[in-house]
């Protein structure tokens, strides 16, 4: 399984740079808690 769609990792990823989802899988782009997160990440 490729890294981008792994969701633990993008999770991991995401948790630490919001903008990190854009290089995720496109099911994981289309996730609503990485969305919720990747949002909250990168307005703080």
């Amino acid at each position: 399984m490729p890294l981008k769609a792994d969701r633990e990792i993008v999770l991991t990823a995401v948790m630490n740079d919001g903008g990190a989802l854009k290089f995720a899988s496109a099911k994981l782009q289309a996730d609503p808690e990485l969305i919720k997160i990747s949002k909250q990440i990168t307005l703080n």
